[in-house]
């Protein structure tokens, strides 16, 4: 009994996947498809996507929005769970709905070429403690296990060095936390456990960014270059518990990843349309099986490190921004807003032990933007924004090559991931 208790704590750990690597951050740039700088425009969520970008804002932003993901995965039917050819039935897809608040924030130091500090920040609606988790090998789907309910953050600084040529850097919330477990027994068989321990590991991130109409040009356009580090989660839960039989060991586990990536950006406009394109390539080779690894006595669990065997990615992103001038009333001007995207999934043929599951996706996007002349009669509009993203994922067939392989005889993924939200940009 406890040694399954002690598995069973192994689970139990805080989630930290990202939305911004998949959806992007923000209700403009989800609603371009996720792509990285629009000529001409800096935004305080660019931390993340191109932090070089805050080297061109002056004035202090704050943006304040809401964003909701709704899955619409298929289940996996019914599948063998073990080697003995047990039957078990996975009526859903098992990835949870949520939402959050997000809020971003970008602070000029300086005068005629400030360093400008930002911050993103992603809060949910309601947070999630694995108390609970799936057994090795069972079908999942890794990259949106858990993935609206949990917490993160970014924040940077960008640099105009000279006009039209700015530098930044930003930090993504990565976590490595131990946890040293007290167990005891009483009567009423009960248990407690207290985590002790927490603290992030930063990786640095840059980006360059050049602006052809502030360097001096006619033709406006902008490229630039984005290095984004990975992140996550990685845990250590320590016992030393005294029974019948005493029981000592660690396991670790890496609940949550998200990849490093080199991202290629640029922007241009035709009169009122722009258009932006990113090219990045997703580091998914350096990915680790989730699951416990460790020693429980000199029973061993898993196997240190194990590579998930995913392969690197490229990914394409286009997006269309239109300006629409309104007139002199309280409504200024539209920004009616496209975005398509492509992501093949990272995941190999799952034909033997393992089901990461996951498929190729197609994402299509549009949005909003509506600036507002400001109550404060100030120069600065109010601008309110809104987006809807619909990912379509690529049905796909895993058919195993022995029938008591977990998750034989095969089973079909695919389905729908929408996220919509809105945001108000406020400036002073």
């Amino acid at each position: 009994m406890m040694l399954s208790l002690f598995v069973f704590l192994l689970s139990i750990s805080t989630s930290h996947a990202q939305l911004a690597p998949l959806f992007g951050l923000g209700p403009k740039s989800s609603a371009l498809g996720g792509t990285s700088i629009v000529v001409g425009d800096s935004s305080a969520f660019q931390v993340y996507a191109a932090p070089a970008a805050l080297g061109f804002i002056r004035n202090v932003e704050v943006h304040i929005g809401a964003q909701y993901f709704e899955p619409k995965l298929k289940p996996f039917g019914t599948v063998v769970l073990n080697s003995n050819g047990t039957l078990g039935e996975f009526k859903t897809a098992g990835v949870l709905p949520g939402g959050g608040n997000l809020l971003a924030i970008a602070i000029p130091i300086g005068k005629k070429r400030p360093i400008t500090f930002g911050g993103g920040f992603y809060l949910p609606f309601s947070t999630l403690i694995r108390v609970s988790g799936s057994p090795v090998n069972y079908p999942f789907y890794p990259l949106y296990s858990d993935i609206s309910r949990n917490f993160f953050f970014i924040i940077g600084m960008g640099y105009e060095a000279w006009d039209g040529i700015a530098f930044g850097l930003n930090f993504r919330s990565t976590t490595k936390s131990t946890a040293v477990y007290a167990l005891r027994a009483d009567n009423s068989v009960n248990y407690s456990a207290t985590a002790v321990e927490a603290k992030s590991k930063n990786r640095i991130s840059i980006s360059a960014l050049y602006d052809n109409v502030r360097r001096g040009g006619d033709f406006p356009y902008s490229v630039g270059f984005m290095y984004r580090a990975q992140a996550g989660l990685e845990t250590r839960i320590s016992a030393d518990v005294t029974a019948f039989v005493p029981i000592r060991g660690d396991l670790d586990s890496f609940p949550s990843y998200s990849p490093s990536e080199w991202a290629l950006m640029s922007s241009v406009a035709f009169g009122k349309l722009k258009t932006s394109l990113d090219f990045s390539w997703m580091k998914w080779s350096q990915y680790v099986s989730p699951y416990g690894t460790g020693n429980i006595n000199t029973y061993v669990i898993g196997s240190s490190r194990k590579e998930a065997q995913f392969k690197d990615v490229p990914v394409f992103r286009l997006g269309n921004e239109y300006e629409v001038s309104v007139g002199g009333g309280a409504l200024r001007k539209l920004f009616a807003r496209t975005g398509y995207f492509y992501y093949p999934s990272p995941v190999p043929d799952q034909t033997s032990d393992s089901n990461f599951v996951d498929n190729d996706r197609h994402g299509v996007s549009a949005g909003l933007g509506l600036h507002w002349k400001s109550p404060w009669e100030s120069e600065d509009d109010l601008v309110t924004d809104f987006f809807v993203q619909n990912v379509w994922l690529k049905s796909k067939q895993v058919t195993k090559v022995s029938a008591t392989t977990v998750g034989a005889p095969g089973y079909t993924s695919g389905g729908r991931l929408m996220l919509f939200g809105a945001g108000v940009k406020l400036k002073f």
